[in-house]
């Protein structure tokens, strides 16, 4: 049976598009959170060395891939993770030093001024995070995609 045009003019008037309104711009307005995130924040993109050791002299000596070592600069904020106990991280803030190209090793020193409560022996080994760059969700997809060349 045929609904005549009268009848189903007079429905959709009745109906109340309120929730429906409120319902659309709530989600207009996470949509738009999540653009200007995705456009605007800012992520940190890490370089892990394979090695890490920590020499007598101070120093932390890092071995790292040819790819990776091309993203290393002079002054690199980076991170000095070991493992103590099987389980705990401690996590130490370095600084790049000097870096030798034939080796693709980077020297790095020690941010803090206090030497004698770091966990710290010769020879103690671990990995060493260097933060290379900061960027937006935007342009990791379309590094991954392959779209945006490296910097």
């Amino acid at each position: 049976m045929t609904v005549h045009f009268s009848r189903s003019v007079r429905s959709i008037q009745a109906d109340n598009l309120g929730p429906m309104v409120v319902g659309a711009a709530f989600f207009a307005v996470l949509m738009l959170g999540w653009v200007l995130w995705f456009f605007f924040a800012t992520v940190p993109y890490f370089e892990t060395s394979t090695t890490a050791t920590y020499q007598p002299n101070g120093y932390i000596m890092a071995e790292f891939s040819e790819s990776a070592f091309g993203r290393l600069r002079r002054g690199q904020s980076a991170q000095f993770l070991l493992a103590t106990d099987g389980q705990t991280a401690h996590s130490i803030p370095l600084v790049i030093t000097d870096l030798y190209a034939e080796t693709a090793q980077a020297r790095l020193i020690l941010r803090t001024g206090n030497d004698e409560q770091l966990p710290l022996q010769p020879g103690v080994t671990g990995q060493v995070k260097v933060t290379t760059e900061q960027l937006s969700p935007a342009r990791i997809v379309l590094r991954s995609a392959g779209l945006f060349p490296d910097s």
